[in-house]
C-alpha cells in the first residue's frame, strides 16, 4: 500500500508521485494531463487502484505462489496477434453497430412492455446494448489471442472514456476475458462502461439535439400557470362556459388553462401535416360551432327574414304603415262622430296662440312655420294677419277651426329643418292646452285617440322618418335596406324604445314579428362582423374573428342597447360566445410562433444531430437512431395531442432515466487488478 501523504512529507512533489504511480500501473499520465486532469486527480485515481489490489482476500491455505503458465511458441503468438487484431477491428465497427442496434431494440421492447422511462426499462435497454455489441464482436479462440485482446482492451480502458470508444473497449476486454476467470474484475469494469455507453445512446435516441426537442416532446413538467386553486377554478369556469352554450363546445387543455407551454405545444404541433391533424380538426370544429351558436340564437328569436332588405320591409310595410293607418282611421272616425253631434262647435280662445307667435316672431326666418300659422289665422278669419310691427292678433274660434290649424302645422312644417320641427311641435302643444277639457265626451275620446297616434307615430323621430317619403316624390326618406342601420345601429336607446312600443302596441302580431326580425338581424349582424374576413379554415368556413365580434358588441352595448334589443338572457349568451371565441381563437403574446420558424429550427437541429457531426457515430447507427427517435417522438406527441383534446388520459412523457457518462473532471473508478 503506497502512502501518498508520507511521500509528500518526505519532499516529493505531486508530479513525481504521479509519475511513480503511473509507472507502477503502466498508466499513460501524459495523455491524461493533456485531457485536462491534474496531478492530484491522477494520484487519487492510481492510489485507489493500489489500495484495491492490496485488499484482494486470500483464502486460508491457498497457494499464493504465482502459477507458471506454459510458455507460448512464436506461432502461438503470431496467431494470437491475428485474432487480437480481428477482435479489435470488429469491436470498433460491428460492435458499435451492434450496441446501437441493441439499444434501439431494447427501447422498442421497453415501450411495448410499458416499462419505458422506468428503471426496469433502463436495464432492458442496457442488456440489449451489451448483447448487441457481443454478437458482432469476434471472440478469439486461442489462449494467446485471448490474452492479447485483453491487453488491448485494458489499455484502451486506461484512457479517459470517450463515448464512441467505450463500447468497443468493453467488447475487446470481454473477448479477452472470456477464457480467463482470473481477470473477471476486468470484464465487470468493461461491462460497466458498456452500460454507460448504452444508456447514453438511449438518451441520444430520445433527446438527440437540445432542450428544444425535449420541450417539443413534452418532457418538461406541464403545470398550470400559477398552479393555484384560482387558476384551476378559472380553467373549470372556461370549460363550463363553453359547454353551456346553445351549441356546446369543448376546450383543449391549452385553451382551458391558458398555459403558455401547453398552448405553444398545441400551436406548433398543429402545423405538422400528420401529427397535427386532430388539433386542426378541433380548431375547425370550434370555428364552425361558434357560427352555429349564432344561427341557433337566430332560430330561437323567431326571425325568418332572409336578408336586411326583407327585414326593412317587414318593419315598415308590414308593421308601421298598417298600424298607423288603423289608428288614423280610428281617431278620424271618432272626430266625425263628435262633429255630427255638434261637439266641435264649442268656442275656443286663440289668444294664447297669438301670444306665442308674437313672442317668437324674431325667429320667423329660421322657423318658417311661425309665419305660416300667423297667415293661417288670417285666412280662416279667426285673427288679424301680420301687423305693422310684425305681431298678430287672434280672437275666438270653434274647436273645429282649432283642429284645422293644428293639422296645418303637420302639413306645412319642414321635416328637413330641425328648428322648424321643434317650433311646430311647440305650436301644437299650445293648441292642445287651449282645447283641453272642452267639448263633449265624443270629442274628448277623439282627442285622446289623436294624441295617442301622435305619440306613437309623430313625436318619435325614428318612426316618423321610417314612414315618410321625400316631399314631391315617392321615394322613401329611409330606404328599406337602411331600416336596420337607422334603427338598431344608429338609433338611440330612446328611439328604439319608442319603435318597439309602436310596433308591439299598435302593430299587433305583425308588429311583434317585425321586432323579432330586428332581433334576428342584430344577431346576423354580429355574426357577419365576426366572419367578414376572407380567411377560411380547413373546411372552407370563414375564420371566426373574436376581435371583430368584440368591436360590434361594444358598439351596441354603449347605452345597453344589446340587452334592450335581445333581452337579458339572450344578450348574456352572446357575451358568452364572445368570451369563448377569445379563448379558442386568440393566444397570449409570445405563446405561438405563427411564422413557423420554431418548427424549422427544431427540424434543422434534429437533422444536424443525426448526421454524426454531434455524435461521432457511424452512418448505419445514425440511421437506426434516427428511425427510433422519430418513432418515440411521434408516439409521445400523439399521446399528448389526444390528452390535450380529452380523448385519452394524460401521460406525462418523462425524460430518460439511466446511467450517464461520468463528469469530465472525474476519473472513472476501476476494479481492474494489476
Amino acid at each position: 500500500m503506497f502512502d501518498v501523504e508520507a511521500a509528500r512529507k518526505a519532499g516529493y512533489s505531486d508530479a513525481e508521485i504521479a509519475e511513480y504511480l503511473a509507472a507502477q500501473h503502466r498508466f499513460d499520465a501524459k495523455s491524461a494531463r493533456e485531457a485536462g486532469y491534474t496531478d492530484s486527480e491522477l494520484i487519487a485515481h492510481l492510489a485507489a487502484k493500489t489500495d484495491l489490489a492490496s485488499q484482494i482476500p486470500v483464502e486460508p491455505g491457498a497457494n499464493t505462489t504465482p502459477t507458471l503458465e506454459k510458455p507460448q511458441s512464436i506461432a502461438d503468438k503470431i496467431i494470437g496477434a491475428g485474432e487480437a487484431a480481428l477482435t479489435t477491428g470488429t469491436a470498433l465497427t460491428g460492435g458499435a453497430v451492434g450496441m446501437a442496434g441493441g439499444a434501439i431494440k431494447g427501447a422498442v421492447d421497453a415501450i411495448g412492455s410499458g416499462q419505458f422511462g422506468t428503471q426496469e426499462g433502463v436495464r432492458t435497454i442496457e442488456d440489449a446494448a451489451v448483447r448487441g455489441a457481443d454478437a458482432l464482436t469476434y471472440q478469439p479462440r486461442t489462449e494467446s489471442g485471448q490474452q492479447q485482446a485483453q491487453a488491448v482492451g485494458s489499455a484502451m480502458q486506461q484512457l479517459i472514456p470517450v463515448l464512441p470508444l467505450t463500447g468497443e473497449a468493453a467488447a475487446l476486454s470481454r473477448a479477452g476475458a472470456a477464457a480467463r476467470p482470473a481477470v473477471q474484475a476486468t470484464r465487470e469494469a468493461a461491462t460497466t462502461q458498456a452500460v454507460q455507453a448504452a444508456a447514453t445512446l438511449r438518451q441520444q435516441a430520445v433527446s438527440m439535439t437540445s432542450k428544444a426537442t425535449q420541450k417539443l416532446l413534452g418532457n418538461e413538467p406541464q403545470e398550470m400557470v400559477g398552479v393555484g386553486a384560482a387558476e384551476t377554478a378559472a380553467a373549470n369556469q372556461r370549460r363550463a362556459t363553453a359547454a353551456g352554450l346553445r351549441v356546446p363546445m369543448e376546450l383543449s387543455e391549452g385553451e382551458a388553462t391558458r398555459s403558455q407551454p401547453q398552448l405553444q405545444f398545441e400551436g406548433e404541433t398543429a402545423k405538422d401535416a400528420r401529427l397535427g391533424q386532430p388539433l386542426r380538426e378541433h380548431v375547425a370544429e370550434n370555428n364552425a360551432r361558434l357560427a352555429q351558436n349564432f344561427e341557433a340564437l337566430i332560430d330561437d328569436s323567431g326571425a325568418t327574414a332572409p336578408n336586411v332588405l326583407e327585414v326593412g320591409r317587414r318593419v315598415v310595410d308590414n308593421g308601421l304603415v298598417p298600424a298607423a293607418a288603423r289608428m288614423r282611421a280610428e281617431y278620424r272616425a271618432r272626430y266625425q262622430e263628435a262633429r255630427r253631434a255638434g261637439e266641435l262647435e264649442a268656442p275656443v280662445d286663440l289668444a294664447p296662440l297669438a301670444d306665442y307667435l308674437n313672442a317668437n316672431r324674431a325667429g320667423r326666418s329660421s322657423a318658417p312655420i311661425l309665419g305660416t300659422i300667423a297667415d293661417e289665422l288670417r285666412v280662416r278669419g279667426v285673427g288679424e294677419g301680420t301687423l305693422a310691427d310684425g305681431s298678430v292678433r287672434a280672437g275666438r274660434a270653434t274647436l273645429q277651426q282649432a283642429e284645422e290649424i293644428r293639422k296645418a302645422v303637420n302639413r306645412f312644417v319642414k321635416d328637413s329643418d330641425p328648428n322648424d320641427l321643434r317650433i311646430g311641435t311647440e305650436i301644437k302643444g299650445v293648441i292642445d292646452q287651449i282645447t283641453d277639457g272642452l267639448g263633449g265626451n265624443l270629442y274628448r275620446d277623439a282627442r285622446r285617440a289623436r294624441m295617442r297616434y301622435a305619440q306613437l307615430f309623430e313625436n318619435n323621430a325614428v318612426v316618423r322618418d321610417l314612414m315618410r317619403t321625400r316631399r314631391g316624390t315617392a321615394d322613401r326618406q329611409v330606404a328599406l335596406e337602411d331600416v336596420f342601420r337607422r334603427t338598431i345601429l344608429n338609433g338611440s336607446r330612446e328611439d328604439l324604445s319608442m319603435l318597439r312600443r309602436t310596433l308591439q302596441i299598435a302593430g299587433g302580431e305583425e308588429g311583434h314579428q317585425a321586432w323579432r326580425e330586428l332581433q334576428g338581424q342584430t344577431l346576423r349582424h354580429l355574426l357577419d362582423e365576426a366572419t367578414k374576413n376572407a380567411s377560411t379554415d380547413i373546411r372552407g368556413n370563414p375564420v371566426f374573428s373574436a376581435p371583430g365580434l368584440n368591436r360590434a358588441l361594444r358598439a351596441l352595448d354603449v347605452d345597453q342597447r344589446l340587452e334592450f334589443i335581445l333581452g337579458k338572457q339572450r344578450a348574456q349568451m352572446v357575451r358568452d360566445i364572445s368570451e369563448v371565441a377569445k379563448i379558442v381563437t386568440t393566444f397570449p403574446p409570445g405563446t405561438v410562433n405563427t411564422s413557423n420558424t420554431a418548427a424549422i429550427l427544431l427540424a434543422a437541429l434534429a437533422e444536424a444531430g443525426a448526421t454524426g457531426g454531434l455524435t461521432g457515430l457511424p452512418l448505419p447507427v445514425l440511421s437506426t437512431l434516427r428511425l427510433g427517435t422519430k418513432y418515440l417522438r411521434e408516439r409521445a406527441i400523439r399521446q399528448r395531442v389526444l390528452a390535450a383534446l380529452g380523448r385519452a388520459p394524460a401521460k406525462r412523457v418523462k425524460a430518460p432515466v439511466g446511467v450517464v457518462p461520468p463528469p469530465a473532471n472525474q476519473l472513472p473508478p476501476s476494479r481492474t487488478v494489476h
